[in-house]
């Protein structure tokens, strides 16, 4: 009889917990959950972390890609993280100027839900908070809008030359290389 009952009252939580996997801590904003009705009906959600060198070179063309969509689809940063204090996701936000919404899922959940391997992962989801694209890796702004244009319009105003961002992608990337080099020789020479 115990163990009817457990059952039946897992059941029931498990029953009353549907947005299981899409809910977060927010950062900045007031929206922690993707079931908020004040977002619009597809969702662009970048799962991103701090210490992460592609995220961070992906971050302009989040801020390019906010700033053509204007509220025509909402736009997510989640942080992967793993910390005690949202400090260094504060930090993130502020070091690229960062206005859209930012949450912190700090079990993993949306992470699992949506499959999240790898850093930077981004994401177009439907009404039905369903993946309709992935990308993994650096994604340019007119990658992400051409695709955005599908299901809303964005009167193509994103136009631009795509391989202007891999040379000057791939010129950061090296950049922040060499100076990871350079702090780490600098850490090892100041224990000798």
């Amino acid at each position: 009889m115990k163990k009817v009952l457990s059952l039946i009252i897992l059941i029931l939580i498990s029953s009353n917990n549907v947005s299981a996997g899409r809910t977060f801590e927010a950062i900045q904003g007031d929206i922690s959950s993707l079931d908020d009705p004040s977002l619009t009906e597809y969702i662009l959600i970048d799962f991103f972390a701090t210490w992460c060198v592609p995220c961070q070179i992906s971050m302009p063309e989040l801020v390019e890609v906010y700033d053509i969509l204007d509220s025509k689809v909402s736009m997510l940063s989640i942080s992967m993280d793993t910390m005690e204090d949202k400090s260094d996701i504060l930090d993130f936000i502020d070091e690229f100027n960062s206005t859209w919404i930012f949450g912190w899922d700090s079990t993993g959940e949306l992470n699992q839900s949506y499959n999240v391997f790898y850093y930077p992962t981004t994401v177009i989801l439907d009404k039905d908070r369903t993946v309709i694209k992935e990308w993994t890796g650096i994604t340019t702004a007119d990658t992400i809008l051409k695709e955005l244009d599908k299901y809303v319009s964005l009167d193509g105003r994103f136009s631009r030359n795509p391989q202007i961002f891999v040379l000057t992608g791939m010129g950061i990337f090296f950049v922040l290389i060499i100076i990871q080099i350079v702090k780490i020789r600098k850490n090892n020479i100041a224990r000798i």
